[in-house]
């Protein structure tokens, strides 16, 4: 069975406090709200993660802990500095360093949850296709590997971006 990856950049975040420095920026109504469509579709798509790989940065954080909030179990989730502002490279590395420093193999479903442009990038890169990836967009890749450390040889199964939220709710206050 090929390990799945669910590649996310982060919900929609609130630019309205000039004081908080990127880094420290929360999830504005809107973005909380699209985490928790976004766990719910997940779970009825039997997507859901076993653990999360999640950027240093609150409004992913946010995302992570809200998504969790949605489920009936929720998953742990991994705080990766190097996820912060990553490139796709980064992502890559990050993943593959995590995968040699835990037991990886007990995590059939990845979920790592990041930013624009790396996240992007790297959907683009794995996908074999262009993926411009929206706040709260998920990418779901099966990889045909028996190792996270592994390159990861890969297969586009699902592709939704933030219009997703909107069309499960048209509730988007």
């Amino acid at each position: 069975m090929p390990l799945r990856l669910i590649l996310m950049r982060h919900a929609k975040s609130d630019w309205s406090n000039p004081s908080h420095t990127d880094h420290d920026r929360e999830l504005n109504r809107r973005g909380r709200n699209a985490a928790g469509k976004m766990a719910n579709w997940l779970a009825a798509m039997d997507y859901k993660p076993n653990r999360m790989l999640c950027s240093s940065a609150m409004r992913t954080q946010q995302t992570a802990n809200l998504m969790n909030h949605a489920w009936a179990r929720p998953v742990d989730v991994d705080i990766e500095e190097n996820l912060y502002l990553a490139s796709s490279g980064q992502i890559l590395e990050t993943i593959a360093a995590w995968a040699s420093d835990t037991n990886a193999a007990t995590t059939p479903t990845l979920l790592v949850l990041g930013h624009n442009p790396g996240i992007s990038e790297a959907a683009s890169r794995l996908s074999g296709e262009f993926c411009q990836m929206p706040t709260a967009a998920v990418i779901v890749l099966d990889c045909d590997v028996k190792s996270w450390a592994d390159p990861l040889k890969r297969e586009l199964i699902d592709f939704v971006d933030e219009m997703v939220p909107k069309r499960l709710s048209t509730d988007d206050s």
